[in-house]
């Protein structure tokens, strides 16, 4: 236990002003201006991470290497109101800005070097990977996505036409699939819209 790194619950407040929250874990005794600095999304998007055990996050501290957790808004266990503030703009909008802002943050407070910076995650968390790979081209040098979605809008469609109690879910969570503006800025600010933008190293699995 004494050779675990801790996970720092922090929070840090958002463009639009709110307050959003997360995890860092830092290598013991080096400092954390010159680490590399992997950003970890969690999937869901309706999860989030906690103060446990994480064998990666271990796994990449050991390494050397900072690892920020987002519990952007739409996570969990922070009250219904953060969980479905976000409605549907799970385009390049307001969760997707919370994740990058929370790097910003970070980089200007003395965390991570801004040179060696990299993302990933599975499901929801590989589709902001791909949101940032297209989006912020030269913010990150490496990305890796896990059963990425490469447009979030119409795998919700799909879920909820074939999946009546998700369609319920989803109106519960703020999100609605008949709001014409929103699915479109989804699809218009999708990864696979964006692509000719990709310039970083990107793993798909």
């Amino acid at each position: 236990e004494l050779h675990l790194a801790r996970k720092i619950p922090l929070h840090y407040r958002a463009s639009d002003g709110a307050i959003v929250h997360g995890y860092l874990s830092l290598p013991p005794g080096k400092p954390a201006a010159g680490l590399p600095m992997l950003t970890m999304v969690h999937g869901g998007p309706w999860a989030s991470f906690d103060n446990g055990y994480t064998s990666l996050v271990q796994m990449m501290v050991n390494r050397g290497v900072a690892v920020f957790q987002p519990n952007f808004r739409s996570s969990v266990g922070h009250g219904e109101r953060y969980m479905s503030a976000p409605g549907s703009d799970f385009g390049n909008g307001r969760v997707q800005a919370d994740i990058i802002e929370g790097v910003r943050y970070l980089v200007k407070n003395g965390v991570g070097d801004s040179k060696r910076l990299a993302i990933m995650g599975d499901s929801f968390g590989g589709y902001s990977t791909l949101l940032a790979l297209t989006h912020q081209p030269e913010m990150f040098q490496f990305g890796m996505a896990l059963s990425p979605p490469p447009e979030f809008g119409s795998v919700l469609k799909t879920v909820a036409g074939a999946m009546p109690k998700e369609a319920e879910r989803l109106v519960k969570v703020g999100f609605d699939l008949n709001d014409a503006r929103a699915m479109e800025s989804i699809a218009s600010t999708s990864p696979a819209a964006n692509v000719a933008h990709l310039k970083r190293p990107l793993v798909i699995i």
